[in-house]
């Protein structure tokens, strides 16, 4: 709904982390039945050259929830140049689920990976954690 910002939210109403060097993006948020905030994207390296799948939580406040992942952050590394997170959906038992495309060696791949509530892959989900759809070389739309 249209507003002010909300001053008590992160930092006078904004909440940031990461490098802001990168080309680090946040593609699509979640919100869990506690009012926490699922965002996934993705981090670049610091050469710029490889992109790696972010997961963060936020508490209610807008602050990183250090219980989740690595002081409120999971990186997944599928292998491939550009790893991208681009959507995520809260899940059965609260779990988080994420879309996220996938550039290996010109091989263009979807994958769902499916995370545990505190930011761990779910080993249970696909194989070790993730399904992978192949999308041939005519498949980069999905990196965009």
């Amino acid at each position: 709904q249209p507003g002010d910002l909300d001053l008590n939210f992160g930092t006078d109403g904004i909440s940031t982390f990461g490098e802001t060097l990168r080309h680090d993006q946040a593609r699509s948020l979640a919100l869990r039945p506690d009012g926490k905030i699922v965002i996934t994207g993705k981090v670049s390296s610091s050469s710029g050259q490889d992109n790696d799948i972010i997961v963060a939580q936020l508490l209610q406040n807008g602050l990183l929830d250090s219980d989740f992942g690595v002081n409120g952050v999971t990186v997944t590394d599928l292998g491939g140049t550009s790893d991208i997170g681009q959507d995520v959906v809260m899940g059965t038992g609260n779990k988080i689920l994420v879309a996220a495309g996938s550039n290996q060696s010109g091989e263009f791949q979807a994958a769902l990976i499916q995370y545990d509530t505190n930011g761990a892959i779910d080993a249970s989900f696909g194989n070790s954690g993730s399904v992978f759809i192949d999308l041939g070389d005519n498949g980069s739309g999905i990196l965009n």
